[in-house]
């Protein structure tokens, strides 16, 4: 499945972002990753780091700020040509209220802390759409909370402990015995995980009944969109939705 992370990052346009989720509806993209923060009057906004220093142009952490605060800042300042057009960072609920609208798109939360996962799955619970979710974090601790809080059927993605253990136990020939606590396997494929993935692993993931869902800066590159197509992944996440959108043309995935 066409998936854009943070609604796209780097040369596509401003992560987690209204702009960069627009484009990636344009490319076609069927799944839209959002990282979750709350503010300091209990807003949830946007945002993948703990402060707002890199995606815009203020300073200061998420949980220290207020919404208003937040709001006068441009979240376009690493791109110059969008700089002043009014970009900010978004709330969950803006989010929402555009995006739901679109009935085939899917939604994968990715929560931060066990403040924004009560917040996020009051909302979801309100809007009735945890049959268009799926949710994680890399974090244990915070996934341990969803697995226990999360509605039932909702699916869960794996936390970097629970993806190093079934990674290790594919290799050491231990995959047979591992019991699976999530649904979907979560691997982040960069210059120094490059070596563990294979195909091998992807379809023992599918014959022990779990997704498997890619993203990392590789997933940027056409030819590693080709592999993960021919091997069957579930969940193609990039960066560069653009890119996907081509790649999957040219296997005749997408008109």
């Amino acid at each position: 499945m066409h998936s854009s992370h943070r609604g796209g990052c780097e040369y596509f346009g401003p992560e987690n972002t209204m702009h960069a989720f627009r484009r990636s509806v344009n490319c076609k993209t069927r799944l839209l990753e959002i990282d979750l923060r709350v503010t300091k009057d209990k807003h949830l906004v946007l945002m993948h780091d703990d402060d707002i220093d890199r995606t815009t142009d203020g300073f200061g952490l998420v949980a220290d700020l207020t919404l208003s605060q937040i709001k006068k800042f441009d979240a376009a300042k690493n791109y110059p040509e969008l700089v002043g057009k009014g970009i900010s960072v978004p709330t969950f609920i803006e989010f929402l209220d555009e995006f739901l609208s679109y009935p085939d798109l899917l939604f994968m939360l990715d929560f931060k802390d066990a403040l924004s996962i009560e917040l996020a799955l009051k909302i979801v619970e309100e809007r009735k759409m945890s049959h268009r979710v799926i949710l994680g974090s890399v974090d244990a601790d915070c996934n341990q909370l969803l697995a226990k809080t999360k509605p039932q059927g909702v699916p869960l993605i794996t936390d970097v402990v629970a993806t190093i253990a079934i990674t290790s136990s594919y290799y050491t020939g231990l995959l047979s015995y591992y019991k699976f606590e999530h649904n979907i396997f979560g691997y982040i494929l960069n210059t120094a995980t490059i070596m563990f993935w294979s195909k091998g692993l992807v379809d023992a993931l599918h014959a022990a009944g779990c997704q498997v869902l890619v993203c990392g800066d590789e997933l940027d590159k056409e030819e590693i969109q080709k592999q993960c197509i021919d091997w069957s992944v579930d969940f193609i996440m990039t960066d560069r939705p653009d890119v996907l959108t081509q790649t999957m043309r040219s296997c005749k995935l997408m008109d």
